[in-house]
C-alpha cells in the first residue's frame, strides 16, 4: 500500500493553512515524492511534514504561541474572516483556518525579524550517543520517525523557512526557541540551499536542492558542530550528510 494523502476538513484542522493527513506506507521514498509532487503542483506554497510526537508538538506549539502573543489580532482587520471565526461578532482566534494565517505571519515576522544564527549556538544544545543515532537513521529514512498521526501542512509562504509561522515550536528553556529556530532554518536555506520540510517535538528536517561541494560540507558541519557544542560533531556530521536526501536535527536537550 502506497502512501496516500487525504485533505483535512476546515472543521477538523488543527492548523492556520492546508493540510493533509498521510497514511499507508510512509518511508522516506514515499515522503519525498508527496513532496515533489504537491511543491510542483502548488508552486506559491511551501510544505512542511509533521515529525515525530504530534501531540507533545501540538501541546508546546500552543504554549510557545501563547507565551509570545503570536496569535494576537490587535490592529489588523478581521473583516475579510469567514463567520465561522466570530463567536456573536467576536473573534475567538482559534487560529484554525487558512484565512486567520495572515494573523500568525504578521507576529511571527516581527518576532524573528531581529533573530540571529548565534541566538541558536547560545541554547547550549548537545548530542548524546542515543541522540546519534537517532538522527541517523532519520537522515537516512525520515519515515522512522514520523508519529503514527502525520500531516503535510501547505503554508502560503514564498520561503521554506517560513513554513515555520504554521507550526511555531520550541517552548521549553532548554529548546531553541521560535526565534532561533527560525534562525537557523534561514541560515540552511540561505548559505547552504537546505529547506525546513519537517518539524515535531524534538526533531526539525531539511531538504537539500543540490550536493555541497567539499568546502561547503565543511562549512555545514562547523554550523552544526557550534550548534551543539561539540568539535568532534563535524567528523559524525559530515558522512550523514554528504550525499543524503535529508538533513535531520534535534532541536531541543530534554
Amino acid at each position: 500500500m502506497q502512501a496516500l494523502l487525504e485533505p483535512v476538513a476546515l472543521s477538523s484542522s488543527r492548523f492556520p493553512c492546508p493540510s493533509y493527513r498521510l497514511s499507508g506506507l510512509v518511508d522516506n521514498d514515499s515522503l519525498m515524492a508527496i513532496y515533489g509532487e504537491m511543491s510542483a503542483a502548488h508552486p506559491h506554497s511551501r510544505f512542511l511534514f509533521t515529525l515525530d510526537d504530534l501531540g507533545q508538538a501540538l501541546y508546546t506549539s500552543m504554549h510557545c504561541r501563547s507565551s509570545l502573543d503570536l496569535d494576537n489580532a490587535h490592529g489588523l482587520d478581521l473583516s475579510v474572516l469567514p463567520a465561522s471565526c466570530f463567536d456573536d461578532g467576536e473573534y475567538y482566534g482559534a487560529m484554525m483556518h487558512p484565512a486567520e494565517f495572515f494573523i500568525r505571519e504578521r507576529n511571527c515576522r516581527q518576532l524573528m525579524a531581529s533573530a540571529r544564527l548565534e541566538d541558536a549556538f547560545a541554547c547550549g544544545l548537545s548530542l548524546n550517543d542515543d541522540d546519534r543515532c537517532l538522527l541517523g537513521a532519520a537522515c537516512a529514512d525520515l519515515g522512522t520517525v514520523l508519529d503514527d498521526v502525520c500531516y503535510l501542512l501547505q503554508v502560503p509562504v514564498a520561503r521554506a523557512c517560513d513554513t515555520l509561522f504554521a507550526f511555531p515550536n520550541g517552548y521549553f528553556a532548554c529548546d531553541l526557541g521560535p526565534a532561533a529556530l527560525y534562525a537557523l532554518a534561514r541560515h540552511l536555506e540561505d548559505e547552504f540551499g537546505y529547506r525546513l520540510c519537517g518539524l515535531g517535538a524534538a526533531l526539525v528536517a531539511f531538504l537539500p536542492d543540490r550536493r555541497l561541494d567539499a568546502n561547503a560540507l565543511a562549512s555545514l558541519c562547523d554550523v552544526l558542530a557550534q550548534l551543539y557544542g561539540d568539535d568532534a560533531l563535524r567528523y559524525w556530521f559530515a558522512p550523514h550528510i554528504d550525499g543524503r536526501q535529508l538533513l535531520v536535527l534535534k532541536y531541543t536537550d530534554g
